[in-house]
């Protein structure tokens, strides 16, 4: 676990503020498959609308690399999503929403903090931890961490599907 990425969920939110990191070169020597994104959401119109200009230069800029990978989450599983949580869910959260909907035998799920801890050292060098971690405090995104955790672990418990935590996802849910 851990060692490779079959499946990559990217927001390609991509403008000034947000230079939505993506490395085809190291998604390609890690292996990966697929790349999943929502391009569109109905209540944005366009994710990151602000920075449409700055997406359609990064699809055009990655389009070799994208053309054999980029899966659509579809609209209606998007919207789900949204709905069920009642505000606009991360990239993180929506990969992890879509993936226990397809209810697969089991899933392990590792890495996610839901923003109670800061960015790893080197990504997203761009903003410091504590922007990161107060971010969220004013809505700028409309996302609400908070709001995803609890969702999160009543997935966990609810769902059907065999979900295996990491030991800080295990530690981070036993309170909600």
């Amino acid at each position: 676990i851990g060692s490779r990425t079959d499946i990559v969920f990217h927001a390609f939110k991509h403008n000034k503020n947000n230079p939505a990191l993506f490395d085809s070169d190291l998604l390609d020597k890690q292996g990966v498959k697929r790349v999943i994104s929502i391009l569109r959401d109905s209540r944005t119109r366009m994710i990151g609308q602000r920075g449409h200009k700055g997406l359609r230069v990064f699809m055009k800029s990655n389009s070799d690399y994208l053309r054999d990978k980029l899966l659509l989450l579809s609209e209606k599983c998007y919207e789900e999503i949204y709905n069920d949580l009642g505000s606009k869910p991360t990239i993180g959260h929506t990969a992890i929403s879509s993936i226990i909907a397809s209810k697969p035998a089991s899933v392990f799920v590792t890495g996610f903090s839901f923003f109670t801890t800061p960015y790893t050292e080197g990504y997203r060098a761009y903003t410091s931890s504590e922007n990161q971690l107060k971010r969220f405090d004013s809505s700028i995104e409309g996302h609400d961490p908070a709001k995803e955790l609890k969702y999160f672990a009543a997935l966990v418990k609810g769902s059907g599907v065999k979900i295996q935590l990491d030991p800080y996802l295990e530690e981070l849910i036993k309170g909600e």
